[in-house]
């Protein structure tokens, strides 16, 4: 009867520790794991939305910056607390793209950013966060017959025509311009540098030819929308892209990924324009990247 007892016992303790392990199961096993396997991501059983377990730097590892901005070249003006949370941000999306899990990014103070990296050796965590956030425009590459050419995963190339682009997401949470060819293809719009001619020279239109004036409000009529700026040499510069890209999406870029691609409904000779289509949330962070981009 006593050894039916311990059986029945033992049975309950594997199953519950087999059931804590599907439950705890990390994230990124191959952090912990031998990675000749490839093991499932966790949880694989998940309770109340728990999230896959994190390992800190104590037990993983890793690197951890205080960084401090130096708000002296600011230029006149700036807020400096929006000017901090751009950079928290830019330096959260770039952390996320580069495949590191489990960062927190968090203020403290006015005008520093503390930044942990799990399983990140000191000089690559210098080399991912120190570098400038690069804040691009770019024009979607078209065909003889105007059309938008969009790509498939497999690289098969095809063209839709202007107002089927539509936006989505990808798995990794980046923002993606999406087409669907007559054929069923679906694909990604294909990008290139939007470019235009100042002095005889082609340059193309980066985060340096936008004051960092960037405002997100809600209007009664259009709902929220981000309002930016153009310099001098950007507005001779955005005048000649927004021409030719009546009724075609010009993508905003933030190192090399895709933050927002409204439409271009009018061609925009002052220098001056306002993004809209965007929820609240969306257009108060893009006006923060504008503002952080380079």
């Amino acid at each position: 009867m006593r050894n039916r007892t311990n059986l029945i016992l033992l049975g309950l303790i594997t199953a519950l520790t087999v059931f804590s392990i599907l439950v705890i199961w990390p994230g990124w096993p191959k952090r912990y794991l031998p990675d000749f396997i490839d093991y499932p991501t966790g949880p694989i059983i998940s309770i109340g939305g728990r999230e896959a377990m994190k390992l800190g730097l104590d037990l993983q590892g890793g690197s951890y910056v205080l960084t401090e901005a130096d708000t002296s070249v600011l230029p006149a003006g700036t807020d400096v607390d929006q000017a901090m949370e751009g950079a928290k941000t830019v330096i959260e999306r770039r952390v996320n793209a580069f495949g590191v899990s489990e960062t927190e990014v968090t203020r403290e103070g006015q005008n520093r950013l503390a930044i942990q990296l799990p399983g990140i050796a000191p000089e690559e965590a210098s080399k991912l966060i120190g570098k400038t956030a690069l804040l691009e425009f770019r024009e979607p590459v078209r065909n003889d017959k105007g059309e938008i050419v969009c790509e498939t995963p497999d690289g098969i190339l095809f063209g839709v025509p202007q107002g089927q682009v539509r936006a989505g997401k990808a798995d990794t949470g980046v923002e993606t311009a999406d087409c669907t060819g007559t054929g069923g293809q679906v694909g990604t719009v294909t990008w290139t540098a939007a470019t235009g001619i100042v002095n005889k020279e082609t340059r193309a239109l980066t985060g340096r030819f936008v004051k960092p004036n960037a405002t997100a409000t809600v209007d009664p009529s259009r709902g929220p929308t981000v309002q930016l700026e153009m310099t001098g040499e950007g507005s001779l510069i955005f005048e000649q892209i927004t021409t030719r890209l009546v009724n075609y999406p010009l993508g905003i870029f933030l190192d090399n990924d895709l933050i927002s691609a409204p439409t271009v409904q009018q061609a925009i000779t002052q220098g001056q324009t306002v993004i809209t289509g965007l929820t609240l949330d969306e257009a108060q962070t893009l006006a923060i990247q504008l503002n952080s981009g380079a």
